[in-house]
Order: C-alpha cells, then structure tokens, then sequence
C-alpha cells in the first residue's frame, strides 16, 4: 500500500512540474507560431494551436507515466489503485486545463473586440457593418476554438488515462516473468 501511496504521488507531482515546463513551452508555440506565421485569428491558427496543446499533453503524460513508475514493482491488487488514484488526478487536471481555455478563449474573445473597436487598428478602415460582422465572425470562431479545445482536452486526458492504464498493465506482466524467471 506504501508503494501506491508514493507512486500516486511521484505521479501528481511530476505531472505538475512537467505539466507546467511543457504547458508554458507550448502555450509559447501556440502563440509563436502563428504570428511567425503572419496568420489572423481564424481556422488556420485554432488548428495549429489545438494541435501543439494535443501533442504537448500527450508528450506530458507520457514523460509523467514513465518517470513515475520508474523500475517499481506493482501487484495487481495495488495497480488497481494507482490506476483509479492517477485517473482521479488526471480529471482533476483536465477540469483545471478546461477552465483555463474557457478563460483564454474569453479573453481571446475581448482582445479582438477591442481591435476591432480601435480606431486605430487593423480594422480601421471597416464600416460598422463591417465591424458587426468582424464581431459576429469572431464569436463564432472563439465558440469553434472553444469546443473543439475542450473536446481535445478530454480525448487526450481519457487516451493518457488509456496509456496510463495500459503501462502497468505491462509492468505486472513484466513482474509476472521475471518472477517466473527466478524460479
């Protein structure tokens, strides 16, 4: 029981500081990118965006799983417990993650309202018709960018969740022969 105690916890405080070294990384990227990019906010810069923040979690539940479990040995009986412990912490996290893309897209949303009601900006020139359907195309695409961020949030936690469960399933196997190849 001890040993599941400490993985569960190796687990969650790995998953933090790795969560927060790869998560700046790429938040970095996402926002990099497309201005390296010279791309407005639309489609093109949500799928570049949603695709790094994919393969980041990922990469961060990967790196997570494997130094966390390291070299221990897991029973089935104390397997069954870091798996429901690692998938407790993994939902807390993504209800975190999601709350944070809800407040990133709102703010993404303010942003360019305030572009487009500068007098200033990039949409100067436009009439207010044009603005109104500035507006308009803007809350459509942050509403997009939203959903599809959250439904991405969710199917990269279950499929680290999946990996998570899967990894010790390899390593009681893994126990299971060496025990069988001592004897």
């Amino acid at each position: 029981m001890g040993n599941t105690r400490e993985i569960t916890g190796k687990f969650a405080i790995n998953y933090i500081v790795v969560g927060c070294v790869i998560g700046i990384i790429g938040f970095l990227l996402e926002n990099m990118l497309p201005k390296m990019f010279n791309l407005d906010y639309g489609i093109a810069t949500m799928l570049i965006q949603t695709g790094i923040f994919f393969v980041c979690t990922l990469l961060i539940g990967f790196i997570v799983i494997s130094a966390s479990f390291g070299k221990k040995k897991v029973n089935e009986k104390d397997a069954a417990t870091v798996v429901k412990s690692t998938r407790v912490i993994l939902i807390i996290i993504a209800i975190i993650v999601m709350f944070l893309n809800f407040f990133y897209c709102w703010n993404l949303l303010n942003s360019e309202y305030k572009d487009i009601n500068d007098s200033k900006g990039k949409y100067s020139d436009y009439s207010d018709s044009e603005k109104d359907d500035a507006k308009k195309e803007t809350k459509e695409v942050t509403a997009i960018y939203m959903v599809v961020k959250e439904i991405v949030t969710i199917g990269s936690y279950i499929l680290v969740a999946s990996f998570t469960k899967s990894y010790i399933d390899k390593r009681i196997d893994n126990n299971i022969e060496e025990s069988e190849d001592e004897e």
